[in-house]
């Protein structure tokens, strides 16, 4: 879960998506995986099942978001404006990015400022 504010939760979601990408690349899941909540049947991703998304949709070693001179080119669109967004956001692998895009799926908890945050997949761009 992570906060976002009324005035612009896309920079707060783009921040989680990139600091996800980051840990990954450090391989510390542990901070990739941190503010992810369990998907909607209850599972939780693992180093594994991600490692096995990515590699499903772009094969390549995950590498940092940091320092790329080019952009990822992230969206983030609103599904139900203030409250739920979607967040597709390429992948760096072997040091550029690729045509694959973490989804990721931002519901806001209730009236607070607080957002679930969910990876719904890795898919192929």
């Amino acid at each position: 879960m992570i906060t976002g504010t009324n005035f612009s939760p896309a920079k707060a979601f783009l921040n989680a998506a990139r600091d996800m990408l980051v840990g990954a690349a450090d391989n510390d899941y542990g901070i990739a995986f941190r503010h992810l909540d369990a998907n909607a049947d209850g599972t939780r991703w693992t180093k594994t099942s991600f490692l096995a998304a990515v590699a499903n949709a772009q094969p390549g070693e995950v590498t940092t978001p940091l320092g790329h001179s080019k952009s990822a080119k992230p969206s983030v669109d609103a599904v139900v404006k203030d409250t739920e967004y979607l967040v597709k956001h390429r992948i760096p692998l072997d040091g550029r990015w690729s045509g694959a895009s973490l989804v990721l799926r931002f519901t806001r908890k209730g009236t607070s400022g607080y957002f679930h945050m969910r990876l719904e997949g890795i898919e192929r761009l």
